[in-house]
């Protein structure tokens, strides 16, 4: 990867995707698309999980550590994408599901 597009992406990210996440940790509603039922808190979870698989794939090899880490940290941020994934579709499944009243 190219130090200057991957430092452009890490920007990119930290600018979109950071900032909705601790807002709506803090009991805050960013103006986002959303539906009304379901929590919130859920997708910004994901947000910051995906974002974090981001920095975990993305910096070791912008900052040119040795080959073991950079290796590690592929497999780390991919568990961390899969995991972003899964809550994104728990919140999908929660929002379709048919409440009992």
């Amino acid at each position: 990867m190219n130090v200057v597009i991957g430092c452009a992406a890490l920007g990119g990210c930290t600018v979109l995707m950071l900032p909705p996440a601790p807002a709506t940790f803090l009991g805050g509603d960013p103006p986002l698309p959303h539906r009304d039922e379901g929590s919130v808190r859920l997708p910004a979870t994901a947000a910051t999980t995906a974002y974090a698989a981001v920095l975990t794939e993305a910096v070791p090899r912008l900052v040119g550590v040795l080959e073991p880490v950079p290796e590690v940290c592929s497999y780390t941020a991919t568990i961390l994408a899969v995991g972003a994934a899964a809550l994104c579709v728990v919140h999908e499944r929660a929002a379709t599901t048919p409440h009992c009243s």
